[in-house]
């Protein structure tokens, strides 16, 4: 595990035409939640969300029960739906698969590794990082939480020096982001994790991919937005726990993809920026990738730096 502090900017490539699209994004989820709710009785989404992060099964045998002891026979039942799969269906039908506009794939090749198995290209589905931002902004915005923009400077009583530790604003990370703003706008500190040690997944395989958003005090689990999940790479277990140069070497090639994709989506807005809804204000926000947290292997072949174990996970 490592953290990198890149408090620069990102490349600038990019056209206008990005600065708008993920308002218009916010737009389309709230009109989707609109027509979602519509679908059924206030008692069934007080039951539903009481239940939504069960599995399945449980799901539908707890909204079963509650229809069949609570809910009158006639038309009430119709609107208390008693399967997720139907809820979404049902929602698909009405409001349309929103999902769609968030999710990106890219297939990874991987025929020039020289695996033992099937060489078809990978895919890798990820949730745009910049959605994952915004809405994990949103949610700590609405527990009370206030987010940082503008650099602040303590100092020392006595000495004069410059003291840090109190807080974002008092660090060089947003110092060095507000500086390099364009006027009108503001810095969006991003983090983005990339090494699952803290995750209590043992099969890297399963590594979670998570953005974070920086401009709040503290470390709150609720700052981070889940973007994807490392995809598999299917080959037979004894190929795996040999560890042999040609794994290795294909593991790494799959994270590096990775990796590239998610940050092209912060370079498309590097420059122009984009806007969104933070809590009731409408802001311009310009990405900064300013912490990184990857494996050792990672921090030596895609950052650059010196240090590398490349047998540890």
């Amino acid at each position: 595990m490592y953290h990198i502090c890149l408090p620069y900017m990102i490349i600038i490539y990019d056209t206008h035409i990005h600065v708008c699209v993920l308002l218009k994004l916010q737009e389309a989820y709230d009109e989707h939640c609109v027509r979602v709710r519509r679908l059924y009785t206030d008692d069934f989404w007080r039951v539903f969300s009481s239940v939504y992060t069960e599995r399945a099964v449980i799901i539908d045998r707890v909204l079963r029960t509650c229809r069949d002891v609570y809910v009158p026979k006639g038309q009430k039942r119709k609107r208390f739906e008693v399967s997720t799969r139907m809820i979404r269906n049902a929602s698909l039908v009405t409001a349309g698969d929103f999902s769609s506009h968030i999710m990106h794939e890219i297939n990874i090749p991987v025929d020039h590794l020289h695996l033992p198995t099937d060489t078809k290209p990978i895919k890798f589905r990820f949730v745009n990082p910049l959605w994952a931002w915004v809405t994990a902004a949103n949610v700590m915005i609405s527990f009370g939480h206030k987010m940082n923009f503008q650099p602040r400077v303590m100092l020392h009583k006595k000495t004069g020096q410059r003291l840090y530790g109190a807080g974002v604003s008092f660090g060089d990370c947003l110092k060095f982001a507000y500086a390099r703003t364009p006027r009108n706008g503001k810095p969006a500190l991003f983090g983005i994790s990339f090494d699952g040690g803290d995750s209590g997944v043992s099969d890297r395989n399963g590594y979670p991919i998570c953005v974070s958003v920086l401009n709040f005090d503290g470390a709150d689990p609720l700052q981070c937005g889940l973007v994807g999940f490392i995809p598999k790479l299917d080959v037979p277990l004894s190929f795996k726990e040999g560890k042999s140069k040609t794994y290795l070497t294909a593991r790494a090639y799959i994270l590096q993809k990775c990796i590239g994709s998610i940050l092209d989506e912060l370079e498309h807005v590097s420059r122009d920026g984009f806007t969104a809804y933070l809590g009731d204000e409408l802001m311009t926000l310009h990405p900064f990738l300013v912490a990184v947290r990857v494996d050792t292997k990672e921090r030596k072949s895609y950052f650059g730096l010196k240090s590398d174990r490349y047998g540890d996970d």
